[in-house]
């Protein structure tokens, strides 16, 4: 995971501050819908639930994924032969709905979320491209629901990952699909790293899978 970190920061560092030559410049803004899961996590409350002797039970207890909106700044570096580089900055709701016989509650976690896309474009008329993509992102938790973060939430703030993204172009209008998996353990309960081992309990994960629509201001 750290090796990951260094990645995102090198490629970073690369896009903003190394000689782009005769690569042409873009930015703009974008704005979409994230359909976000935490693979793992009922896993950890089902095992919270047993320790607890709640009321519920296993099969009254069960997670969905839910429906949040994501809203930032993109810019694009496009290179001779078709190359491009995308970083994008993002204000990202992420979590999961938890459903049980009492009803459902959304657990919403707010990130300021940076992933650098590097691709290919293939071009399908002077004014259209497909786009093909991915790279890693970091992100940093800065708000959330009830138990989202802080010294008394069950997650950690910060996260990173692998993102791939395929999209389509025309003119300055941009409209892709993206999916994120993280390979940051989000659990940051006490104990929790002998509590996984002792009950074979999963590592504890963000996914998502975003469509949005970018506007690039040539």
């Amino acid at each position: 995971m750290k090796n990951l970190l260094k990645i995102t920061v090198v490629a970073l560092i690369l896009v903003l501050f190394v000689d782009h030559g005769n690569a042409q410049l873009n930015m703009g803004v974008k704005l979409g819908i994230n359909l976000s899961s935490m693979p793992g996590y009922s896993d950890y409350t089902h095992y919270k639930m047993d320790q607890t002797q709640t009321n519920w039970t296993v099969s009254d207890y069960s997670i969905a994924d839910i429906f949040l909106p994501h809203i930032g700044a993109v810019v694009q570096y496009t290179f001779p032969l078709n190359f491009f580089v995308q970083p994008e900055l993002l204000f990202s709701l992420q979590g999961c709905n938890e459903k049980t016989s009492d009803g459902s509650n959304k657990i919403w976690l707010g990130y300021l979320k940076l992933p650098i896309y590097a691709g290919y474009k293939i071009q399908t008329s002077d004014k259209m491209n497909i786009l093909l993509g991915v790279g890693p992102y970091a992100a940093y938790g800065i708000e959330g629901s009830d138990r989202a973060f802080g010294d008394n939430g069950d997650f950690k703030r910060f996260d990173a990952g692998i993102s791939a993204l395929v999209g389509m172009e025309y003119k300055q209008i941009q409209l892709n699909a993206a999916f994120d998996r993280g390979f940051v353990d989000q659990m940051g309960v006490s104990d929790w790293q002998s509590i996984k081992k002792e009950n074979s309990l999963p590592d504890v994960y963000n996914q998502t899978i975003k469509l949005s629509l970018a506007f690039f201001f040539r």
